[in-house]
């Protein structure tokens, strides 16, 4: 998530949730310079798979 763009981070969360993760969630934690257009794009991945809105 720190060095990744937007679209490769909500790629590879839907690609886990197309997997069956049931968490999603950084490994470890979230680095301190992880750019906030990141941690939405994961969100967004979840709120696409599920439409919560």
């Amino acid at each position: 998530m720190l060095f990744g763009t937007p679209a490769s981070v909500k790629a590879e969360a839907k690609q886990c949730l197309s997997e069956g993760v049931e968490i999603l969630a950084p490994g470890c934690r979230i680095a301190p310079r992880t750019p906030l257009a990141n941690l939405r794009a994961l969100v967004e991945a979840r709120d696409e798979k599920y439409r919560v809105e």
